[in-house]
């Protein structure tokens, strides 16, 4: 299986410095949007700023932006409003959807959020946030950011430290959740998992209603 490099935060060519204003924009209005007007409309922002295209799921934008968002602490905004939103009553399940889908962009398209040991530790946040997610509604864009996770030995082992993304896998394939795209994040998930370890293989094997 392919394992990406990244380059370190020093040795990455920066975005051009015009849009950099734009980018740290777009994050602190992402840091204080407090009602569900404002996120939908900083997160429809964000979905323009990186020419999002909803059905390919492929942004068109440089790797380099996308890195320098996330230096910047864009992962650590949409986490916190994630946090939030799970959290407060009455959440609209689409706000749920479009903050994981933005989170699924960069976990997808930056490899180095999950290149190393120290870049799994500051993700523990989202992981704890995932299976909340995926439960009420965002099978596709969590089952992404699970799979992207499994692309390597670190992150592979991170979540299956307990049986969340597993089990969930095992939903998404059985009632084809998230569509087709959905059952590909699954079955991708699975192949990385089963990659690593004969006991990951295992575990795999044991989930019932999978095989």
């Amino acid at each position: 299986m392919m394992q990406f490099e990244s380059p370190s935060p020093a040795k990455r060519p920066r975005p051009a410095e015009s849009h950099r204003p734009q980018y740290l924009d777009l994050i602190e209005g992402i840091s204080q949007a407090v009602t569900t007007r404002q996120r939908f409309e900083i997160l429809s922002q964000l979905f323009e700023t990186i020419r999002y295209n909803h059905q390919t799921r492929i942004p068109n934008i440089d790797s380099n932006s996308l890195y320098y968002m996330v230096d910047k602490g864009i992962i650590r905004a949409l986490c916190l409003q994630l946090g939030f939103v799970l959290r407060r009553r009455g959440s609209v399940k689409e706000e749920i959807y479009d903050i994981c889908t933005a989170i699924s962009v960069f976990y997808r398209f930056c490899p180095g959020l999950v290149s190393s040991e120290d870049s799994l530790r500051r993700g523990t946040d989202l992981f704890f946030l995932l299976p909340e997610a995926f439960h009420k509604g965002a099978f596709l864009s969590v089952m992404s950011i699970w799979h992207s996770i499994s692309s390597t030995e670190g992150g592979t082992r991170t979540l299956l430290q307990n049986p969340n993304a597993l089990l969930g896998a095992r939903d998404v394939v059985k009632d084809q959740l998230g569509g087709n795209d959905g059952v590909l994040e699954a079955l991708g998930f699975l192949k990385n998992v089963t990659y690593f370890c004969e006991e990951n293989r295992k575990l795999v094997i044991g989930q019932r209603g999978l095989l």
